[in-house]
């Protein structure tokens, strides 16, 4: 009877974490590329992935929030950020979230002189970033994620 009802539990658990693996969403191949370049090993590839797995996310969210007119932002920040995926996707985040909160503090009438203020500081278009980053971020449930690591900033 004890071995039936273990038996009977081993077969739900298994089951169980099947389902769960299966629900989990796949990790973007370009991440595993550039983990692979990064080298390391297999334990270096697999703390590499989820960063660069939500990197691309990101990177490819604000390439559909803003297209051309984002791209000096993005290339500064691949280029500020050695072309690391993890650590650029920060920098143009980041980016988008310092205008939209510096455009919620200028009085009304005011204005910045800089050209990427007026195309970066849009509310609508950081909420579309930081939804496809939550949505990233389920493919890793058991990961901690705590925001931007080392990278650097954008400056133009």
């Amino acid at each position: 009877m004890r071995k039936t009802l273990f038996a009977a539990a081993g077969i739900m658990l298994s089951v169980n974490v099947a389902a769960a693996e299966e629900a989990r969403p796949k990790i973007d191949p370009r991440a595993v590329a550039e983990c692979n370049a990064r080298g390391g090993g297999y334990v270096a590839i697999k703390d590499c992935l989820p960063d660069v797995h939500v990197g691309y996310a990101v990177v490819d969210a604000f390439h559909n929030a803003f297209g051309e007119a984002g791209y000096p932002v993005k290339d500064r920040c691949l280029e500020l950020n050695d072309k690391m995926t993890d650590k650029s996707a920060t920098c143009m985040r980041e980016a988008v979230k310092d205008a939209v909160e510096l455009k919620a503090q200028l009085p009304d009438g005011a204005t910045i002189d800089d050209p990427m203020f007026a195309v970066m500081a849009d509310p609508a278009k950081l909420a579309a970033v930081d939804a496809a980053e939550s949505e990233a971020r389920k493919a890793f449930p058991e990961k901690t994620f705590w925001g931007g690591g080392f990278y650097k900033p954008y400056k133009p």
